[in-house]
């Protein structure tokens, strides 16, 4: 049996002096079933979906010095969700197995003023860098390869950027740039 509980964890960290005036993004490769997420005692929101990458923009409550982030996780089975009550409809032992808390990656973004986003859509609203082939050819050993990358400038002045994108074999042989 599965045990299931709210589980605190709690995160003190010491940015640095690099990352001032910079953007800074945390990045949840997923938490199980919601997580509630706290900077410096400031609630930056919640995601209840159990499974998918979420993340929040940590820049307007971060401190010079100390900061403490704490996340609150339900790995319940008769998890609900906060705004409509509702029971995840996926929830079930014969689906899903309910290993609870933070069982992915935690990453810090720190960005300039203008930079490419993450994809993180449901909190954020952002669709980062997407990449996928199409014109399969495999007897000849081709396919064309898209790459869309979504921007941010938060600035107030217009900038030019550029994206360079090389694709190189497994042995690290380039192909194409």
């Amino acid at each position: 049996e599965t045990s299931t509980a709210v589980v605190w964890y709690r995160k003190q960290f010491q940015m640095p002096v690099s990352a001032r005036g910079k953007r800074v993004y945390v990045e949840f490769e997923g938490a199980r079933q919601a997580a509630e997420v706290f900077l410096n005692g400031q609630r930056l929101g919640i995601s209840e979906n159990g499974i998918t990458a979420f993340g929040f923009d940590l820049t307007p409550w971060l401190k010079e010095g100390k900061n403490l982030m704490e996340v609150r996780t339900d790995n319940s089975w008769d998890y609900q969700e906060q705004a409509t009550g509702s029971k995840y409809q996926w929830n079930t032992r014969a689906f899903n197995v309910n290993y609870g808390g933070l069982p992915k990656n935690v990453r810090l973004h720190v960005c300039d003023d203008v930079y490419q986003t993450l994809p993180l859509f449901s909190n954020l609203g952002t669709t980062g860098v997407y990449i996928y082939g199409k014109n399969y050819d495999i007897p000849g050993r081709k396919a064309t390869i898209c790459v869309e990358s979504q921007v941010r400038n938060e600035t107030d002045r217009a900038v030019t950027r550029c994206l360079n994108v090389v694709v190189h074999e497994k042995n690290g042989t380039e192909l194409c740039r």
